[in-house]
Parts: C-alpha cells; sequence; structure tokens
C-alpha cells in the first residue's frame, strides 16, 4: 500500500510540473508578441480622414491636388497616405506614392458620388496608410 501511494504522489507532482510549465510557456509566448492595437488605431485613423474629406466636400472636386492637399493637413506628420479613386466615369486619380515593403498597412475604401459638373459619378477611393 505505503509504495502505492509514493507513485500515485510522483505521478502527481509531475503532471502538475508539467501543467505549470506548459501555462507558463503560453503566458510567455503571448507577452512576447507585437500588439496589434497600433496599427488597428492606424486603420481607423485612415478612416476617419478619409470621412473628413467626404464630409466636407473636398473628395466631390475630384482634384488630385486638392484632395492630397487636404490630407496632408490632417494627418499627423508620422503617417503617410496613398490613394486612388476609380469613377464609373472612367476617371482615375492615384497618388504617386509608392508603399513600403517593410511596413505595416492599413488600408480601406470609401464608395461616394461626385456631383461636380452636373454628373453623378459613381466613385471608389482606396487608401492605404502607414508609420513613416
Amino acid at each position: 500500500m505505503k509504495g502505492n501511494k509514493a507513485v500515485i504522489f510522483s505521478v502527481d507532482a509531475v503532471a502538475a510540473i508539467a501543467i505549470t510549465a506548459i501555462l507558463l510557456s503560453i503566458a510567455y509566448s503571448n507577452l512576447r508578441t507585437e500588439s496589434t492595437l497600433p496599427y488597428a488605431s492606424m486603420a481607423r485613423f485612415g478612416a476617419d480622414s478619409v470621412n473628413v474629406l467626404d464630409i466636407d466636400g473636398t473628395l466631390d472636386t475630384l482634384n488630385a491636388g486638392l484632395i492630397e492637399g487636404r490630407l496632408d493637413s490632417i494627418m499627423p506628420p508620422n503617417y503617410d497616405i496613398k490613394f486612388r479613386i476609380d469613377c464609373k466615369t472612367g476617371l482615375i486619380i492615384d497618388t504617386n506614392k509608392t508603399l513600403p515593403s517593410h511596413e505595416n498597412i492599413g488600408s480601406g475604401e470609401i464608395y461616394f458620388v461626385s456631383s461636380s459638373d452636373e454628373i453623378d459619378n459613381i466613385c471608389k477611393m482606396r487608401y492605404w496608410i502607414w508609420l513613416k
């Protein structure tokens, strides 16, 4: 009887140590992973910036220089943004910025109706935002 108790105690001790080691390794790996919160905030900031352009009527102008200038005035200096606008009438506006290959990039798109020149023009603006 006495030998069985020792074996059961040893098995319990080994199981407890194994479970503790597994839990510690999981906790350590979670601490080491990079938080995605800054990148979610960056994508949200890009969406908010583009919505400001839609609300204040800047997108309706379909003027690349005006849109880019307004975005530059809204964006903090540590962010950069590229956009492309495709319209139903065939108009394409694209910035000459290149996307970085080494950075995390947030992106999104917005659909809007440009009423310039008395023609309702359905357009899609796709944007990419990243930290400089």
